[in-house]
């Protein structure tokens, strides 16, 4: 796969069944142009790790509280490559929580403006939440993380397994579901008093 192909992956691609009919809902919008971005190279002068980086315990063990979205681990909050990573997990936890739960406003505090692909995962999710469909299992399973990390920026790999799995509403399937795919989200993160998202890319 190079990094500009076109990746149907994290609901980016996700497809109504065409309906001629005007009652029926609009396409949800799609992350396609933001995920196709290709990736940059890091600079000569930053430090990459040669193993991957320990994925904190608090982000592993991280589950939504009974009354709301996953709260963000203590280590997020720090400048650290630990921290980096940490935060970057849990950015995807609360995108699965938002896709289960669509809620509007949730990701939108973790992101920098201009992160085209965190404004589409947001329209997702206010998508969901207009037409009242969920996804039933979290969207994206994650594996063992690498990063590379300055001081003020990290760029964090995360391998995605995105569950198959139909979208619901009231409980049935609708006309859109999710594949299976395996990949790799590229998370950019900057410092600016915390950590927030810059891009996500696939590689």
């Amino acid at each position: 796969m190079t990094r500009t192909t076109v990746v149907a992956a994290l609901a980016g691609l996700v497809l109504l069944a065409g309906c001629d009919s005007s009652t029926e809902p609009s396409a949800p919008p799609t992350s396609q142009d933001a995920l196709t971005t290709p990736t940059e190279e890091p600079s000569e002068d930053t430090e990459a790790t040669s193993e991957p980086a320990e994925t904190p315990e608090e982000a592993t063990t991280e589950e939504p509280d009974a009354d709301g979205a996953p709260e963000m681990p203590e280590e997020a909050t720090e400048q650290t490559e630990a921290g980096a990573v940490a935060f970057a997990l849990h950015y995807v936890e609360v995108l699965n929580y938002a896709m289960s739960n669509p809620e509007v406003g949730l990701l939108e505090p973790l992101a920098l403006d201009g992160c085209e692909t965190c404004d589409n995962f947001e329209e997702l999710v206010e998508y969901g939440a207009n037409q009242e469909e969920v996804l039933a299992e979290p969207m994206a399973e994650v594996g063992e993380v690498t990063s590379i990390f300055t001081d003020d920026s990290a760029r964090v790999a995360i391998p995605v397994t995105q569950n198959a799995q139909p979208f619901l509403r009231d409980g049935q399937a609708v006309d859109r579901a999710l594949e299976e795919q395996e990949l790799s989200l590229i998370v950019r993160l900057q410092w600016e008093d915390a950590w927030r998202v810059s891009t996500i890319t696939v590689d």
